[in-house]
């Protein structure tokens, strides 16, 4: 009896669910949005567009290879489209952190489809594509440096979402049967994974272990070397070795206080992912959500043609490689600069992290239920009932549960810091700041000392990283000076 009023808004939930949860997804996504009007560049924005004006385009490219860093397609890509270097800036660098939402929710939906075929329509694919994207933006470890700051944008999680659609591609080219699709899809596959690798050192060599370590499992099963996915991780090894061996990376590396040995690396890398993992899960979100989407996907393990189910095969295998490739991911910065990667790097790894969850959570039912130990009876009415209303009460509610830790506002709500950014007020604060700001720049002659004011109690769902205000030789202040051709300029804290 107790279940009947928990059956009776189950039911009620299957027929206007799929409106609610849109309406919801809206609400709940909205703000990021919102805040995209009041975004500004910050510290590299105005470095990268000085080194085009500099060098121009082509010369530009040679130059960071040479002296900087071996991305070479994030440097390309904010050579093309950084709005600071060139006219209307303003307008521009506003639209982008939308561009990027948009093309997020784009590339889960195009992942989705690969991933389920017409098992789902398309309907459900878009709202799964949406609440993807929430849990992507609702505990990123760093909105401000993820969406609202073009560098972050090109140089970290852009790539990560064409790493993304890169495993769609795959799942298409292992479903082909005919071979011009085939070799079409393999082609599209290399060309991503060139374009992937050249952005970020972070991403490049966890993908190129991840190609490495399946080629070589597809070799054990198949009992022989399989020549499309040996292709594929030999283009990305010399895309690796380019970016890699770059000469910026060693004249970068050189200028590093400290580096750490191998082994001591490792281990701190270990540390960190389990720090991370703990972190994102503590929370009970995506444990919940998982729960939820049990069933359907006991439903999904049963097709076996399913591109979903040929790539979680092996649950342990799967679980085993979400961690090692988040330790992966943390190696090169404990071995480089004997430092933890940035929020903006890993803003990247939540993002995989999110995607092999779900991946493996599917790979573990579709093993419980193959081996018969799955329960036949049905989930009673009042659990999914009970969980949803607990996720919305999660997600309509602040908190910061987490471990100790150095990191600010970790594990937060950050819709709800979004909202309160956008409503509070603090949005529009900044931005009327740095446009008084850059008005007064603008207006004052070329070549002089300029005293502004620095930012007061900037967003912390916006702002990255201002003008210092306690030494005017500090490199955001001599960029920016530069951007503005002034001499200097110095920042004072107004009471």
């Amino acid at each position: 009896m107790l279940s009947l009023p928990f059956a009776t808004i189950r039911r009620t939930f299957r027929h206007s669910g799929p409106w609610l949860l849109t309406a919801a997804l809206l609400l709940a996504l909205l703000p990021f949005f919102a805040l995209a009007w009041y975004s500004h560049p910050s510290s590299d924005d105005f470095l990268l567009a000085n080194g085009l004006h500099e060098h121009g385009l082509l010369e530009y490219q040679r130059y960071m290879y040479l002296n900087w860093t071996g991305r070479y397609t994030s440097v390309l890509l904010w050579s093309l489209l950084n709005p600071v270097a060139y006219e209307g800036w303003q307008l521009s660098y506003r639209l982008l952190p939308v561009v990027f939402l948009l093309v997020t929710l784009g590339s889960f939906y195009v992942l989705l489809r690969g991933l389920l075929r017409s098992s789902v329509p398309k309907r459900g694919l878009w709202l799964g594509s949406g609440a993807l994207l929430l849990l992507l933006l609702f505990q990123l470890p760093s909105t401000a440096e993820g969406i609202y700051w073009v560098t972050g944008i090109y140089n970290y999680l852009l790539p990560g979402v064409f790493a993304l659609l890169l495993l769609a591609i795959l799942a298409r080219y292992a479903g082909s049967a005919a071979p011009p699709a085939r070799r079409r899809w393999l082609v599209a596959a290399m060309l991503l994974t060139m374009f992937v690798i050249g952005a970020n050192e972070v991403l490049a060599l966890p993908l190129l272990v991840a190609l490495g370590c399946f080629t070589l499992l597809r070799a054990w099963q198949q009992k022989r070397l399989p020549l499309g996915y040996s292709l594929l991780t030999t283009v990305a090894a010399l895309a690796c070795a380019v970016s890699f061996l770059a000469p910026g990376n060693y004249i970068r590396m050189a200028n590093e206080p400290q580096h750490f040995g191998i082994a001591k690396a490792a281990v701190l890398a270990a540390a960190a992912a389990a720090y991370c993992v703990i972190n994102w899960l503590g929370n009970g979100i995506l444990l919940a959500i998982t729960l939820l989407l049990a069933p359907l996907s006991a439903r999904l393990a049963q097709q076996p043609g399913l591109p979903l189910n040929q790539l979680t095969r092996n649950p342990l295998l799967i679980s085993a490689f979400l961690f090692g490739l988040l330790v992966v991911g943390f190696f090169p910065s404990f071995w480089a600069t004997g430092m933890p990667i940035p929020l903006r790097a890993r803003n990247m790894l939540y993002l995989f992290f999110l995607a092999g969850w779900f991946l493996q959570a599917h790979a573990w039912i579709r093993y419980l239920l193959h081996q018969g130990w799955w329960p036949r009876q049905p989930v009673p009415a009042y659990v999914p009932v009970l969980l949803g209303a607990w996720l919305l009460l999660a997600f309509v509610t602040d908190h910061n549960l987490r471990l100790r830790g150095p990191e600010q506002l970790a594990n937060s709500n950050n819709s709800v810091l979004a909202y309160r950014d956008w409503l509070g007020g603090a949005a529009g604060r900044y931005d009327a700041q740095l446009t008084a700001r850059y008005q007064q720049l603008q207006a004052t002659p070329a070549n002089t000392v300029c005293t502004v004011s620095a930012l007061r109690e900037p967003p912390f769902s916006l702002s990255f990283l201002d003008l210092s205000a306690d030494n005017p030789q500090d490199w955001t202040n001599q960029e920016y000076a530069k951007f503005f051709r002034k001499k200097e300029i110095r920042a004072i804290v107004q009471p």
